[in-house]
């Protein structure tokens, strides 16, 4: 209520002065608190600090210079007969949302590449990490689909969880082939612990009772808790490898470690940190991305 008389009565001009300066202090608060970590020994926040010391960015997601090695500008969009926007990754058309320009897909796409560089927090896949050959993946909050995109050619089917619409459509055109194969099954439904035809929401483990499934990644704005919740079955007696993201919330590292590790599978943290800039940014500000989990 407040925040939309906010909105009505202060102009948006102020609104981004304001914006502006909140962040800026921000920021400041986040490099005297990286400085009291260094001063009582956490080295790990050194290469931290010297990146937010040496950058007029404010709102900085991944504070490390590999992030220096991507720009929009070095991305080339194209079109085809669908009218829907495309990039070539890895040698296969990733397809945009059908109503952004080239510049806003240049832009997301380059957030995807820093997501995804191999010395990112975020990032999902490497070569110890990839699904074993012909296993059966749930995609869970598939987005864009590049999770599916890259692992696609060595697993046997892709179960991909996405609500949005645009994306679905768009996905529809990079998986063609694989849906009309049987490889790609793009599910229009939330993952939660609860099953409600209402909200569109369903369970793992109602899912896949009849179903097999090998592979869960899920990176799904914070939901990921209540996935494992409605998972439970399906984590303790079909997955072997996982990938989760942790960074949504404060407390989903010790969560959901804990979870994983009640199960038997072994865990191995991203290195490195982000900070997610949200309403709830404040000490520890920084968080580990993503989980790889594994059972031998």
């Amino acid at each position: 209520m407040i925040q939309n008389i906010y909105r009505t009565v202060v102009p948006i001009g102020i609104r981004r002065i304001i914006g502006a300066a909140r962040d800026k202090k921000t920021k400041e608060n986040i490099i005297r608190f990286l400085k009291r970590q260094i001063k009582n020994g956490n080295t790990d926040y050194q290469e931290i600090l010297q990146f937010f010391e040496n950058t007029d960015a404010v709102r900085i997601v991944f504070p490390y210079d590999f992030t220096k090695n991507y720009t929009a500008a070095s991305v080339s969009v194209c079109h085809d007969e669908t009218g829907f926007p495309y990039v070539l990754h890895k040698g296969r058309k990733l397809y945009g949302k059908q109503a952004w320009n080239d510049e806003e897909f240049a832009e997301y796409y380059t957030s995807l590449l820093l997501e995804q560089d191999a010395s990112s927090p975020h990032r999902y896949l490497s070569p110890e990490r990839m699904p074993l050959p012909n296993s059966i993946i749930a995609d869970v909050g598939g987005a864009e689909g590049i999770f599916t995109l890259e692992i696609i050619d060595s697993a046997k089917k892709s179960y991909i969880f996405e609500c949005d619409q645009e994306w679905i459509s768009a996905m529809r055109i990079t998986f063609k082939s694989e849906i009309e194969q049987g490889k790609v099954e793009i599910v229009d439904a939330f993952v939660g612990d609860i099953d409600d035809a209402k909200t569109k929401t369903i369970t793992l483990d109602t899912f896949f009772k009849d179903k097999q499934v090998d592979y869960v990644k899920a990176d799904i704005e914070g939901a990921e808790e209540a996935m494992l919740m409605g998972g439970g079955i399906v984590f303790r007696e079909k997955i072997r490898q996982s990938l989760l993201c942790l960074y949504h919330k404060q407390s989903s590292e010790q969560d959901i470690t804990a979870f994983l590790k009640e199960l038997a599978f072994k865990v191995q943290v991203n290195d490195g940190y982000m900070l997610w800039w949200g309403k709830s940014l404040k000490p520890p500000y920084f968080r580990h991305g993503v989980v790889y989990a594994i059972k031998e």
